[in-house]
């Protein structure tokens, strides 16, 4: 129920945003009681923050009257198992700064624009180029106003490790939002004066000290927290946009697909040792296998493709015969063994190692339910294999075209 209501009620909410920010910005002129109102002594930025809040009131009435009617729909079902944190977290969680960010983003557009309908198709504009974005390489929630969205709630886990860089991302942009606020206070129009520069230099003459130093700590938080998120997405983790990934997966088959049909050895056996660490959502895999050379020459080479991802470790691999590194793409994670003496057709060899899961800190896109705090779901896609991998490969057939 939360999800359809949630779908049905976006394009209502921004239609409240859009409109309702520019008529509350320009109620007293439209009344003809603007001179009265900008002849009183009130300060810009409390002005502006209290329509504002009314904005976001109005969010949260019409959300909590969306979660009445999901209520009564239930018990008309016949279900009366409520659950109102999911109610709560769907609509104040999720939508609600989402909406405020737009809201603070609205308000400064009809600011800076000085004019109600031009303010509108401002924040119209901005809200259509900030979805589409992505289709120009900015990915990164750091440049992508407001962030991402945070990931589907689950019976099992609830939000898990998604919320915690999705409530740093959302307070990054709530800074930067009153940042926003800020200047749009600067730019309001007050009196006859509506040139920009002219509302600009009269916004600066009436700029008091605690709304400087208001401007001081937000732009230093912005800039703090904007720095931690980038050290956990870029630093400790990898990031990756698109086309940094098709790149990637058209190098990796230019590369290693001439390795693709040279006969590799069959997995007979497995024998695995797991310690699963959910409160860092880490593990440790001690594994061996059997391997049996079901072809009809020697493999004089064992080629070890390692789940390409930068938090796996693999380690310790030693094989029941001499073997030497005889090259290794560390870009793709995949190492050549040279045997001694060579496996023969129908011959078996073990190899042993040890792989690990170490994430650091956060990442802000798909950071993977293999391993969650509470449980853990993954197969034998995440052990080593051997020889060349078309997992790795572009599949969307126009991606292929475009990198030949």
């Amino acid at each position: 129920i939360i999800e359809e209501l949630q779908e049905m009620s976006l394009y209502f909410f921004l239609i409240l945003l859009v409109f309702y920010s520019g008529e509350i910005m320009w109620k007293e002129r439209e009344a003809k009681l603007d001179e009265i109102h900008d002849a009183s002594p009130q300060n810009a930025f409390v002005n502006l923050s209290s329509r504002f809040l009314g904005l976001l009131f109005l969010y949260a009435f019409v959300m909590l009257s969306l979660l009445v009617a999901g209520i009564l729909f239930q018990i008309l079902k016949g279900y009366y198992r409520f659950e109102l944190n999911i109610y709560f977290f769907g609509f104040f969680l999720e939508i609600f700064p989402f909406l405020a960010l737009y809201t603070l983003a609205a308000l400064f557009f009809q600011a800076l624009t000085g004019n109600k309908f031009m303010g509108i198709l401002a924040t119209l504009t901005f809200v259509i180029l900030n979805l589409a974005i992505k289709s120009f390489g900015l990915e990164h929630v750091l440049l992508n106003f407001g962030g991402h969205i945070l990931a589907r709630y689950s019976d099992m886990n609830g939000y898990g490790h998604f919320l915690t860089p999705y409530l740093w991302v959302k307070t990054y942009w709530l800074l930067f939002g009153v940042l926003l606020l800020i200047l749009a206070s600067i730019l309001m129009v007050n009196g006859k004066k509506t040139g920009l520069k002219k509302r600009w230099n009269r916004g600066l003459r009436h700029f008091g000290k605690p709304i400087k130093v208001l401007s001081v700590v937000c732009s230093g938080l912005f800039i703090g927290i904007g720095g931690y998120i980038f050290y956990n997405t870029n630093v400790l983790n990898e990031f990756w946009t698109k086309k940094k990934e098709d790149n990637f997966r058209a190098d990796y088959e230019k590369t290693l697909k001439p390795f693709e049909y040279i006969p590799q050895p069959k997995i007979v056996a497995v024998n695995l040792t797991i310690d699963l660490f959910s409160s860092k959502r880490a593990y440790e895999i001690i594994g061996s296998y059997v391997v049996t050379n079901i072809s009809c020459e020697p493999i004089r080479e064992i080629h070890v493709q390692k789940l390409i991802e930068s938090k796996v470790e693999l380690t310790d691999v030693i094989f029941d015969r001499q073997a030497a590194i005889n090259n290794m793409y560390e870009k793709y994670h995949y190492t050549i063994y040279s045997l001694s003496p060579a496996l023969a057709p129908g011959d078996t060899i073990k190899m042993s190692y040890r792989q690990t899961l170490r994430p650091k800190g956060f990442e802000t896109g798909d950071s993977g339910t293999d391993m969650v705090y509470n449980g853990t779901f993954f197969d034998n896609a995440v052990l080593p294999g051997f020889g060349y991998q078309r997992k790795y490969e572009l599949q969307d057939e126009d991606d292929r075209n475009d990198y030949g």
